[in-house]
């Protein structure tokens, strides 16, 4: 499916150069997420700079979450070392510890995008998991300009669940042992991805708004302007409410 993708891609950027386009609108409005493999390709395509799409983790060790995994065992693997096999570092943590797990930071090497246009993403409250990322990622480091709502994930999210049965009640509850880092890195980051140009415009409405600001910024690339300043730009604008 990758390599089908991939080929899908390759054949959209040469329809783009053979077009003459001047930008690309990506709508990842109600994009619930997938295989977050398959974005790595499309920004690699209009990066103008390296990017990562988390920042890492933070993992907690717990008995709880311990037993939960040894219950996921057949019987001989629970005489293994597992929790090796499963991770160096959970081994090597004490019961209740907490540890940072950082992703590196991507080289700073300026690099040359296969497409050169303005790319305009457009987000909102649908936008979720892996489609929440790409948008994170192109905040984060200035790849393209964000258009529409807040999505409705979070770059901060609580994963690595596991269950447990309730003593009194028998109910049995899910809990998470790790908290997942968005694109900066930062912990304390509580909010969406926001766009840099705030709409409540829906359907083709928001399109054709992204379409005049594409138009706008292809133009003033051509004045002179790179595409790696407009990515700054678009890291650095101040977010405004446009007029529905």
């Amino acid at each position: 499916f990758e390599s089908a993708w991939n080929d899908a891609l390759e054949e959209l950027f040469d329809e783009l150069d053979a077009r003459g386009a001047v930008g690309l609108i990506v709508d990842l409005r109600r994009n619930g997420g997938g295989t977050g493999s398959l974005a790595a390709p499309l920004l690699d395509a209009i990066a103008v700079r390296p990017y990562r799409f988390a920042g890492g983790k933070v993992w907690r060790r717990s008995e709880i979450y311990d037993r939960f995994l040894e219950s996921c065992l057949v019987w001989w693997a629970r005489v293994l070392p597992w929790r090796l096999m499963l991770s160096p570092t959970y081994a090597g943590m004490a019961i209740g510890e907490e540890r940072l797990l950082s992703t590196e930071l991507p080289d700073a090497t300026p690099r040359t995008p296969r497409f050169q246009g303005p790319v305009a993403f457009l987000i909102g409250p649908g936008t979720f998991s892996s489609a929440m990322m790409v948008a994170d990622a192109v905040r984060t480091y200035a790849l393209g300009l964000l258009i529409g709502q807040p999505t409705g994930g979070l770059p901060n999210s609580h994963g690595e669940i596991g269950f447990v049965q309730l003593a009194n009640s028998g109910l049995v509850v899910s809990f998470c042992s790790a908290r997942f880092l968005g694109a900066s890195g930062d912990p304390n980051d509580t909010d969406p991805v926001l766009p840099h140009i705030a709409s409540e415009r829906a359907g083709d409405a928001l399109v054709a708004l992204a379409a005049d600001e594409v138009r706008r910024r292809s133009g003033s690339a051509a004045e002179g302007r790179s595409a790696t300043d407009v990515g700054h730009e678009h890291a650095t604008v101040q977010q405004r409410t446009l007029d529905r």
